[in-house]
This record gives structure tokens, C-alpha cells and sequence, in this order.
């Protein structure tokens, strides 16, 4: 038997957890679909959770570009080994050096990830659609998972 190890995740498993939570809580009571893309589910990640002024958005070439006060003040953060990974300069630093490959894997990474939380009960599918189940996001909060 041959066994291969996946690689690391573009970010630990419970920071996507809290993405994909995030974006649930912020759509309520409206659709919660598939149709977010990285980007939108990675600008609302950045701007709630750490408060961050910072847009990503893509060129027709698919080559991420940055904008906003926290780009600007925190994209060599990245370089800078005094500043925690957990921190909003952290997180913002990371972020401005991903390539379109890393959106990518993001993407496949986060739809890996909501659908272990819809096959896990922490949010319901009704109607063939998603919708926030705050019952069932707040009923696993304590497993602790973040912060």
C-alpha cells in the first residue's frame, strides 16, 4: 500500500472553518451557495474578522490585485519574521504575496472544507439550497476550533 501526503493548506484547517462561518453568518438569512468564489469569501474573511481594508480582487489574466489602507501598510509584512502569522499584519502580509495558483488551491481548499461542515451538521441544507443554520453553527461552538 502506497500512501502520499497531501500538502499544507493555504491556511490551518480552522481558519477556513471560521471563513466558511463567517460568510454563513454575513448571507443569513439569504442563499448560502456554492457560487462564492475564494475572493469574495477571502475579502469578507479579511474585513470582518480582522477588520482589514483590503480588496483582492483578479485582472483578466486572473492575476490577483490589491488595493486598500491594509495593503498598503501591511503588504511587506510577509518579510517581517517579528510579526505573528495569526495577526492582522500577518494574515495581510500572507495574503499580498499569493499568486493565482494559491486562489486557486484556496478554492478547492474552502469547498473541500463547507462541505465536510455540511456533511458534519454544521449547516443544513434545505430546499436543495444553503442557508445559515445558526442553531447548528452555534451548537458545535464548543469545539474550540480558532481563536
Amino acid at each position: 500500500m502506497t500512501f502520499t501526503l497531501k500538502p499544507a493548506p493555504i491556511f490551518p484547517l480552522p481558519v477556513m472553518y471560521r471563513m466558511i462561518r463567517v460568510l454563513a453568518i454575513e448571507m443569513a438569512p439569504a442563499q448560502f451557495s456554492e457560487e462564492f468564489t475564494a475572493l469574495n469569501i477571502l475579502n469578507l474573511y479579511l474585513q470582518r474578522e480582522y477588520g482589514l481594508d483590503m480588496q483582492i480582487s483578479q485582472d483578466e489574466r486572473g492575476k490577483p490585485q490589491f488595493s486598500g489602507d491594509a495593503y498598503k501598510l501591511y503588504k511587506d509584512a510577509a518579510e517581517n519574521d517579528n510579526i505573528p502569522h495569526s495577526s492582522a499584519a500577518g494574515v495581510a502580509g500572507r495574503v499580498s504575496t499569493f499568486k493565482f495558483e494559491d486562489l486557486l488551491t484556496l478554492e478547492k481548499e474552502l469547498k473541500e472544507m463547507r462541505d465536510w461542515m455540511v456533511d458534519n451538521g454544521f449547516i443544513l441544507i434545505t430546499e436543495s439550497r444553503m442557508y445559515r443554520a445558526s442553531v447548528a453553527l452555534f451548537e458545535h461552538s464548543h469545539l474550540k476550533i480558532g481563536k
